[in-house]
């Protein structure tokens, strides 16, 4: 699914479904993974370990983009 696509279905329904689009991956490479820890003073999930991750654009073609 495009991220025109996903804007669309969320615009189009009427409802507001989410409130932002965020896209994640895993990262394998020679049997370790990447996490990335989040600073002690975060708001929301200090010290919490996660996957590298980023928002999606509007003016993204495609969520492989925005991954990228």
């Amino acid at each position: 699914m495009t991220c025109s696509q996903v804007q669309e279905t969320n615009l189009s329904s009427g409802v507001l479904m989410f409130d932002k689009i965020v896209i994640g991956s895993i990262i394998l490479k020679i049997s370790r993974l990447l996490l990335l820890k989040r600073a002690a003073y975060e708001i929301y999930y200090p010290n919490v370990f996660e996957l590298p991750s980023s928002n999606v654009d509007s003016t993204d073609p495609a969520l492989a983009h925005a991954l990228a």
